[in-house]
């Protein structure tokens, strides 16, 4: 496939947030810490030289344990042993990216997100050859809105899996999604694609697994040969490297207070992505996850009997912090105390929260990391390729306005504004002559003859717009060639990105289709890309 890059604000889908971040505004960079640079690295490796050795050590012990359910040859586990040893030297750091538990990995940019971070991480070792960097995908387990995960699209179909489960989604069991994969099935073309696709989906979503095991099976599966590690944070072991931060936010609300700050001051130019609440942990047990207040002096999770006093809710995180979940602010703070990381890849959405949290960071004493945007990709194939260029568009034109591009392709045949210009010349002389007329006669009648012409030169107008929706009715061709267009690519209006599942896109462009998109990251060089189907 050949790559094509565009500005990111040639495509008019991002925020002015993003394309600020992009062209590093000093404004808004203040917000950040060291930027998505070479040198931003440099100084980002030497804030995290210290990282504790402890903590390394329980991460690869955890690490190890949680990979234990997948079923690896006796060479695969002691590769995959023996790479995770890596994170135990002080030497090897790791760059991460993450994302919700979506059905069959969700939208195309999780995938797109994987492999920036692999990409990144490959780019850092020839930079950096002294030192190691490990890729990582966070697994966003203890999240809990189903119905954000629980469906995917395929080729403009929706399958939906269903469940009434309010735990954690990683704590989810799988065992009744055999039927989506088989109505899935049906959608495939026949192939050795589909064939393989569909076995790997099925030894991933076995029923003996939860969402969070199904998922890393599938990830590995597809991505653990390029050396990425993936991690759960809904572990026991892992959490109790949180205790002291928990313990300040219960007791001092100190996230509330300094991203309420924070987004006081983003606010004045940007549109805050997420607002901080008094306690930002949920409680995790018994099948439910629900938002820990303070009522009364009294600690609560929230529709639950789990009431607390200070010291109470205090024994509980000391004894069982695996039954504390940190929500979306708190969980980057975890991920970055538990992990010797330099950088984050995000989309949009997640670039735009990462900017509230910086002082946050600091009031918790742990280092903030390099946030990078994600790279996004366009997938056109050969026959979508011919329809655009036969209608004479640029890609980021086809971006545009339905209505306005119809109206385009009207003029590429015929330019009806021009061809009605004579005849707009022609009244306006007219009534030029007729108010000399009136000027000899009686110039009070000038009023009235001007608002003639202007009623005149409206139903002339009016003629030019049905000249042009009856040209757009003859044009069925053009019409059905841009809808097919903007069908496939900007489906909704949206990215294909945000709403397309990669499985189809093997279908239709191969397995190679990795490679092609691997090879095409620069992941420090932000652009758009465009993959056409050569």
């Amino acid at each position: 496939m050949q790559a094509n890059r565009i500005p990111y604000a040639d495509t008019g889908k991002f925020s002015g947030l993003v394309l600020d971040y992009i062209a590093q505004e000093p404004t808004l960079c203040s917000f950040f810490k060291n930027l998505p640079t070479t040198n931003g690295f440099v100084l980002q490796r030497k804030e995290r030289a210290n990282f504790s050795p402890s903590l390394r050590a329980v991460l690869v012990q955890q690490l190890k344990q949680q990979y234990t359910h997948l079923k690896l040859k006796a060479e695969e586990l002691t590769q995959l042993d023996e790479h995770i040893d890596t994170l135990k030297n002080k030497n090897t750091f790791t760059v991460t990216t993450g994302h919700q538990l979506c059905l069959f990995t969700g939208p195309l940019y999780t995938i797109y997100k994987i492999l920036h971070v692999i990409r990144l991480a490959k780019d850092l070792r020839q930079q950096f050859p002294e030192d190691h960097f490990v890729p990582v995908f966070w697994m966003a387990t203890e999240d809990h809105d189903f119905a954000e995960v629980n469906h995917v699209h395929i080729n403009d179909k929706k399958l939906v899996w269903e469940t009434t489960s309010r735990d954690g989604v990683g704590r989810i069991s799988v065992e009744n999604i055999a039927d989506v994969i088989a109505e899935l099935q049906k959608l495939l073309p026949a192939s050795t694609t589909s064939d393989k696709i569909l076995a790997d989906l099925k030894a991933a979503y076995n029923k003996k697994n939860n969402l969070a095991q199904a998922t890393r099976t599938l990830i590995h599966t597809w991505f653990g040969h390029y050396g990425l590690i993936i991690v759960d944070g809904d572990d026991a072991e892992l959490k109790k490297a949180m205790i002291p931060a928990f313990t300040k936010e219960i007791t001092q609300n100190t996230a509330f207070k300094t991203v309420t700050e924070t987004s006081k001051k983003l606010n004045e130019k940007y549109k805050v992505q997420v607002t901080a609440r008094e306690i930002n942990l949920f409680y995790l047990r018994d099948g439910f996850r629900s938002r820990i207040v303070n009522q009364d002096g009294n600690y609560q999770a929230i529709d639950t009997n789990f009431v607390w006093t200070k010291d109470e809710i205090l024994t509980e995180l000391e004894n069982h912090p695996e039954r504390f979940s940190p929500n979306v602010l708190l969980r980057p703070l975890y991920q970055e105390t538990i992990l010797p990381n330099l950088g984050y890849i995000g989309g949009g959405g997640e670039i735009a929260y990462w900017a509230q949290l910086k002082d946050m960071f600091t009031a918790f004493d742990v280092p903030f990391p390099i946030v990078l945007l994600r790279q996004s990709f366009l997938l056109e194939s050969k026959s979508l390729a011919r329809k655009r260029e036969k209608l004479g568009f640029t890609i980021p034109q086809l971006f545009g306005n339905t209505h306005s591009l119809e109206n385009e392709i009207v003029k590429h045949h015929r330019d009806f504004a021009k061809e009605m210009a004579p005849f707009k010349n022609r009244v306006e002389a007219l009534f030029a002559e007729i108010e000399q007329l009136t000027d000899e006669i009686d110039e009070s009648l000038n009023k009235n003859v001007r608002a003639q012409e202007k009623k005149t030169q409206n139903r002339v107008t009016q003629i030019e717009k049905k000249l042009i929706r009856a040209a757009k009715r003859k044009d069925h061709e053009g019409f059905s060639q841009l809808e097919a267009w903007q069908t496939a690519l900007v489906p909704n209006g949206g990215l294909q990105e945000r709403y397309d599942n990669i499985v189809w896109q093997l279908t239709q462009f191969g397995p190679n289709l990795w490679d092609d998109l691997y090879k095409a990251i620069d992941p420090l060089a932000f652009d758009f890309i465009v993959l056409t189907e050569e």
